[in-house]
């Protein structure tokens, strides 16, 4: 994301490797979301995500690495923000919030690919960029206490993902390629119940298989083992995270 504190060199010799430094400017676009704007249909709508820094509030939100294809190039998939639900009697002023969400961050993620393009390019090294869906979803609530109806836009992030990559130690000519997914389709039917906490339905988001279905077939056509854990990770995108951000404390053994 954006830095004014440390150039690239400093970065360098900080790391003792190659940095790979984007400088996207999100400020207008994060200062914007800062507020919740009520909506004709009477929610107060917000945006949870947004940050002056990078395209998403974390850089796993949207971009993770896959190793490098047959001819040595580095594999990066990125997400592509679309829309995760089907537009239903929905108002001018409420399509308008959607489209500025995926409009602006993808506008800003494809600047962050071509910043990533030339700097590689830069450095000697070449890549292979792989798009996969990044769904925007929606979560309900009602405070009783203000008698509000809030509604917060999120992506549901299939970027926020386990991968490793590496040499078989007992046959140094096979290389082991394995992903572990979230899903958001798998048990997400909350038609019929409430939260423990809040007095509104969360709603049907069965229809998000398709997006899960979707990133497995982008992985397994990258030669990964793709293991999809399919619970609900909808409380975890709504916090602004998914798998990665799960375990980023866990050591390998």
């Amino acid at each position: 994301g954006r830095n004014n504190h440390f150039s690239a060199e400093e970065l360098t010799h900080w790391w003792g490797k190659p940095v790979v430094l984007f400088d996207i400017d999100c400020r207008d676009f994060e200062r914007f979301w800062r507020n919740q704007y009520q909506t004709s249909d009477g929610f107060f709508c917000s945006f949870l995500g947004a940050s002056s820094q990078q395209p998403l509030f974390h850089i796993d939100m949207f971009i993770c690495l896959a190793g490098h294809n047959a001819e040595g190039a580095e594999i990066y998939v990125i997400g592509e923000p679309v829309r995760g639900f089907p537009l239903k009697d929905c108002s001018a002023d409420v399509q308008a919030h959607i489209d500025y969400i995926i409009d602006t961050t993808r506008g800003l993620i494809n600047q962050l690919i071509e910043q990533l393009e030339e700097q590689l390019a830069d450095l000697g090294r070449t890549c292979e960029i792989v798009r996969n869906p990044l769904p925007l979803v929606y979560y309900d609530a009602y405070n009783k206490k203000k008698k509000l109806k809030t509604r917060c836009f999120a992506f549901a992030t299939s970027n926020n993902v386990l991968t490793e990559v590496y040499t078989d130690p007992s046959n140094p000519q096979q290389s082991v390629k394995r992903v572990v997914l979230p899903s958001y389709g798998y048990d997400s039917d909350y038609s019929d119940r409430k939260s423990n906490y809040k007095d509104t339905p969360y709603g049907n988001w069965t229809q998000m298989k398709t997006f899960d279905d979707a990133k497995e077939k982008i992985w397994s056509a990258l030669g990964f083992e793709v293991i999809v854990l399919k619970r609900n990770f909808h409380s975890f995108a709504k916090d602004l995270g998914a798998l990665n951000c799960l375990v980023n404390c866990i050591e390998r053994t």
